[in-house]
Parts: C-alpha cells; structure tokens; sequence
C-alpha cells in the first residue's frame, strides 16, 4: 500500500511576533521556503507551510528589503517545525548604519521567540 501525501510531509509553521502600530500591512513577513515564496504571514498570526518530509528546507523571511539570514530546517514526517520571525532587538548603533548595505542584520528567524 503506498503513503498519503498526508504522510509523506510535515508543516513548517512561522509566526509572526512584530509589534507594528502603523498600516498592518507594513508589519508582514513574506516567508521564502528553498528559494520560492511561500506566502505571507500577518502582524501576530501564522503562516503553515506543507513541505517534503525527510528533507532539509532552507527558510528565510523578508520584510520590505531587510532579510533574515537563511536558515535549514528539517521536518520528519508528520511534523510541525516552529519558527517565529521578528525585526532584531538591541541592535548596536553601527548595525543600524550596516542595515542599509547590509540588510541581513535587521530580521530575526529562529527557532525561539525573541523578545
């Protein structure tokens, strides 16, 4: 008897913790899985992502044109893996000036709340 897509795959699960007060549409992260989007996740809500299971994904988040850096995850079969994305707290003054050469240091994406 084969196996159900159902089976088969695990979810990547990203949620979205920026305290934005402005245009909630501003506070988004749009969620790349392996180099494709994946869509994009509200101020305080979640993004579920079905992805391959067995396999190492490459995530990474973006909002506006500041990125996270790419992270792996690997997802077994039927298994939700967390992520939480967030712009970075208690940046020193000399990565606030990096942040427009160098966007990698602006957005956070791990496994762990950052707050």
């Amino acid at each position: 008897m084969g196996t159900t897509g159902e089976e088969s795959s695990g979810r990547i699960r990203i949620h979205n913790l920026y305290k934005w007060l402005l245009d909630p549409r501003w506070g988004r992260f749009t969620v790349y899985i392996d180099g494709r989007k994946a869509g994009r996740v509200d101020l305080d809500d979640f993004l579920d992502v079905t992805v391959a299971a067995e396999q190492e994904h490459f995530v990474r988040a973006r909002m506006w044109y500041f990125l996270s850096p790419r992270i792996r995850v690997g997802v077994g079969k039927g298994e939700t893996k967390h992520l939480y994305a967030n712009v970075r707290r208690n940046l020193r003054p000399l990565e606030y000036v990096l942040m427009t050469f160098k966007p990698f240091v602006a957005v956070y994406l791990g496994d762990r709340p950052n707050q």
